[in-house]
C-alpha cells in the first residue's frame, strides 16, 4: 500500500520527466536494453563538465587552503592534462589513467582531466603504500 509521500514522490517524478517537463525522458538503447534517458542531457560525462564548468565560470569551484579556483580555470587546467596524457604519453581509448593525490585541488581536477581525455580513472588514496598500488 503506498503511502502519501509514495503518491506525492510518484506524482512529481511523473510531471518532471513528462514531455515539456524539465528532466522529459526519451527511449535510449544500448547493448539490447531500452531505458529512458534524460532527452536534453549532454552525450557524454566529458560533454556534462564542459557544459557545467562553461556555466559556472567564475565561480569558485575547489578552496584548498589559500587556493582559490574557479570551475573555468579547473577545466582549463583538465584540458592542458588531458591532452598530455592523449599526445604526449600516448593514453588511449578504454587505457586506465591511476590517480594517487592526497585530499587537495588537484584530486577533482585529475578525475575531470581523466573524464575529459575519455580514459576510466582508478582512484587511489595518497596515504597507500607503493606496494599496493599496482596496474
Amino acid at each position: 500500500m503506498l503511502s502519501q509521500l509514495d503518491r506525492d514522490l510518484s506524482r512529481i517524478m511523473d510531471a518532471l520527466t513528462a514531455e515539456g517537463g524539465m528532466f522529459a525522458t526519451v527511449p535510449f538503447q544500448r547493448a539490447g536494453w531500452t531505458v529512458p534517458m534524460i532527452a536534453a542531457a549532454p552525450p557524454s560525462l566529458a560533454a556534462y563538465f564542459a557544459l557545467f564548468c562553461a556555466q559556472q565560470g567564475d565561480r569558485e569551484f575547489i578552496i584548498d587552503g589559500g587556493q582559490r579556483l574557479t570551475f573555468a580555470q579547473i577545466y582549463a587546467a583538465a584540458r592542458v592534462v588531458a591532452g598530455g596524457l592523449v599526445e604526449g604519453h600516448g593514453v588511449q581509448k578504454g587505457e586506465r589513467v591511476g590517480i594517487v593525490a592526497r585530499n587537495s585541488a588537484s584530486w577533482p581536477g585529475s578525475t575531470t582531466t581523466s573524464t575529459k581525455a575519455r580514459k576510466p580513472s582508478v582512484l587511489r588514496l595518497g596515504t597507500m603504500k607503493a606496494r599496493s598500488i599496482r596496474p
